[in-house]
């Protein structure tokens, strides 16, 4: 299809392939427009067709012609063809590109969450894809004028908004060390695709020609036999149509025999995601069955050592439930890591965190002062040991409860930003929640708290069959999760 496309549009591979003759004078009446866009609902199963020097794309519309249905675009560069299919809201559904399929869901700004099935049939998810570079909102389909010129343009525009999207996406995605995609190889890059056309018609108040024959005839897109594999201008058009609209109903097909694994996908895409440190212990087996009874799926880390910024990129929770003793000083998570778990947080993830010194490098950033030791080795340092929380304020996370039981934790106090949920009955601070940018924050104190049920040995150590600790966390995940 590249072949034929380049034809259409080089005029100066028709001046070299023909003779002087054979070009007649009208073909040099009006040179090559930067883009065309022309009906050709008359002439094919397409409605529209967007032609660049370069790249174009081709718009079927839905059945009242008011929203985008699917879509082919060819990239020159790539030499490829991406079959895009949209929802019926008119955005971004699913992409089919050199035998992957995308999915894609919940547009936010500069967010996108997408899925991926590979040629294999292996699936994997990407939530949160920041594509700093391109915003999923700034251009919005509206209802009205519908069956206006104008309503025309601005479907126009919407879709080749939503195809520059997707490289964006992608090139991101494929970045990640995590991944599979990046073995799609080079070529990925946000704004190197369609960039041009799509700023043309965001910009400009363009006309939409009605009859392909005459943009043809007026521009001369081609006009020997030679150039298009033996056809006439008009008869190469036409094929090129057809030949994408056939493509279409391939990769539909592609798409239909991959139902199982997109459902898997989808799935994924919609459900909430915790990842949690510390869980796979012996002693933890219990909380870890109370957050997957909430609705989410589980991830895990065994220890701070362990952590790495692109396991946040698949999370919607994360639940720092660290268990470990260290009484040196040293912070359990590097600069690094703590700025992006708190550009996690900004950017709507949940965050369940103790109060710990050696969180300070978080705990700082979101308004928390600790203060006193870690412990020491003797565990006698610890601010506060074994307090329970017996003053509880109404919130969906106290909600039924009347005494959780702590263990041990660092003293803290609050910036103005915090709601306090619970204190002792000495009236030390040991629960508190924060909204924090789009994300939320849950503080408490104690340490191993979540422990299942049973005596430890460990005088400093509680469970979740003490006080009311079992439905304590069935609060907070629940209140995560309505929070999806």
């Amino acid at each position: 299809m590249k072949k034929i496309i380049y034809v259409l549009f080089a005029i100066s591979i028709i001046a070299v392939s023909c003779s002087e003759d054979e070009v007649s004078s009208e073909i040099q009446k009006q040179p090559l427009p930067e883009f065309s866009v022309i009906n050709v609902s008359q002439d094919s199963n397409w409605d529209y067709w967007v032609l660049g020097k370069e790249d174009y794309y081709l718009i079927e519309a839905n059945a009242k012609k008011s929203l985008p249905k699917s879509a082919v675009y060819h990239s020159e560069s790539l030499d490829e063809n991406f079959t895009i299919l949209f929802n019926d809201q008119g955005n971004l559904d699913k992409v089919y590109f050199n035998e992957h399929i995308f999915i894609f869901k919940n547009f936010n700004g500069n967010f996108v969450d997408l899925g991926v099935v590979y040629p294999d049939g292996t699936v994997e998810t990407f939530k949160k894809l920041e594509t700093e570079n391109y915003n999923w909102d700034t251009t919005t389909l509206s209802s009205k004028n519908r069956n206006s010129k104008n309503f025309e343009r601005e479907l126009i525009r919407w879709t080749g908004h939503t195809i520059a999207g997707i490289p964006c996406a992608l090139s991101v995605a494929a970045a990640l060390p995590t991944g599979g995609l990046s073995l799609l190889g080079a070529g990925f890059t946000c704004g190197l695709f369609l960039n041009r056309l799509v700023g043309d018609i965001l910009e400009t108040d363009f006309n939409i020609e009605n009859d392909l024959n005459e943009v043809l005839e007026v521009y001369d897109y081609g006009a020997t036999a030679g150039n298009c594999l033996a056809l006439n201008a008009f008869d190469c058009a036409y094929g090129v149509l057809s030949i994408a609209y056939d493509e279409l109903a391939e990769r539909l097909n592609e798409i239909e025999t991959n139902e199982n694994e997109i459902e898997s996908v989808i799935a994924l895409l919609e459900s909430m995601t915790v990842l949690v440190q510390n869980i796979n212990h012996s002693s933890f087996t219990e909380i870890k069955g109370i957050i997957e009874n909430e609705g989410f799926v589980l991830n895990s880390i065994d220890h701070s050592d362990d952590f790495e910024i692109a396991y946040l990129i698949n999370s919607d929770v994360f639940a720092m439930f660290d268990g470990s003793q260290t009484w040196n000083g040293n912070q359990n998570y590097s600069t690094e890591d703590a700025n992006a778990i708190i550009d996690f947080v900004r950017n709507g993830g949940k965050l369940y965190i103790q109060s710990k010194r050696r969180y300070d490098n978080i705990l700082s950033q979101l308004g928390v002062t600790t203060y006193g030791n870690d412990g020491g080795s003797s565990g006698f340092d610890w601010g506060l040991i074994r307090s329970s929380a017996t003053i509880l304020f109404s919130h969906e996370i106290t909600n039924g409860l009347s005494r959780i039981v702590g263990d041990v934790g660092a003293e803290f106090d609050l910036d103005s930003n915090w709601e306090i949920l619970g204190k002792s009955t000495e009236g030390e601070n040991l629960l508190a929640r924060r909204g924090f940018g789009d994300g939320e924050v849950v503080l408490w104190y104690a340490q191993r708290s979540y422990r299942n049920a049973g005596p430890s040995g460990n005088v400093y150590e509680t469970s979740l069959s003490e006080g009311d600790n079992r439905q304590f966390y069935k609060n907070i995940f629940n209140y995560f999760y309505s929070m999806k």
